[in-house]
């Protein structure tokens, strides 16, 4: 049965054609510096929040730049098996993933505690059977109240949906 993901409905959307040739035909595509990166602290925070949720000690900022080490090596090999990123563009995506492995200890991982970590959901797409939409989020606890993340590509950061009152900016 096919399905459909956020990130898919939006290429459908802006381009019918560029989704059909790179879902339906496989055409191959030139690796995206910005999703390689995201994919590997994507990867490497999910262990962590995994991990907290667990009820394991908060891994250490070394702990995560180990297992984004090894996550960033496993996202290039996949999506950039041609060797199309240069030496001087891979250390760049090495340094800003290690700054924001940095920010997130120092800022976040104090502040919040996961609840769930990727969870996903799958509906029916209807008028389109056989169809269906599948996503994920996180969810995390901040002072007590919970906190539902999405990213959105046309706003630079992600929106946070607060579930209850939205606590008092500082």
């Amino acid at each position: 049965m096919p399905y459909l993901s956020h990130s898919q409905c939006e290429t459908i959307s802006q381009c019918p054609r560029r989704w059909y040739l790179q879902k339906a035909e496989g055409a191959p595509q030139a690796p995206s510096e910005a999703l390689i990166l995201g994919a590997a602290v994507h990867t490497c925070l999910e262990h962590a929040g995994t991990a907290i949720m667990e009820g394991q000690t908060p891994p250490t900022l070394d702990d995560l730049i180990d297992d984004f080490a090894d996550a960033l090596t496993i996202a290039i090999a996949d999506d950039d098996p041609q060797h199309m990123l240069s030496v001087p563009t891979l250390s760049d995506m090495r340094a800003k993933g290690i700054a924001i492995l940095r920010a997130y200890v120092e800022h976040l991982q104090p502040r919040y505690a996961p609840t769930a970590v990727e969870e996903s959901f799958t509906v029916e797409i209807p008028g389109a059977p056989g169809w269906k939409f599948t996503a994920g989020y996180s969810r995390f606890q901040d002072r007590g109240k919970a906190v539902a993340t999405r990213s959105r590509r046309r706003e630079a950061a992600s929106k946070r949906v607060y579930l209850g009152h939205e606590p008092a900016r500082q």
